[in-house]
């Protein structure tokens, strides 16, 4: 009952968040409608926050620091937390 009751919830909040980009369907919406408030006073889009990578950018180090210290910290063999920094 629990899990019906996020996966309602996390429905509605999809389909306000759709409604308020002015979007028909959640694949319309782009990271630049999506804004973030970091701190006060400060706020950015998505796309601003966590910029698009192209194929292969990880792979090949083209990746930004957020997205290649994720990427060092990750294990295949594991889903346990690490420290990325």
């Amino acid at each position: 009952m629990r899990v019906r009751m996020f996966h309602d919830s996390t429905l509605k909040a999809l389909a306000e968040l759709v409604a308020a980009t002015g979007a028909n369907h959640p694949c319309e919406i782009q990271s630049s409608q999506i804004m973030r408030r970091l701190t006060r006073g400060n706020v950015d889009s998505l796309a601003e926050v966590y910029p698009a990578l192209g194929p292969g950018d990880i792979l090949s180090g083209k990746a930004p620091p957020r997205y290649r210290s994720a990427w060092d910290a990750a294990e295949a063999h594991s889903f346990a937390p690490h420290a990325i920094g």
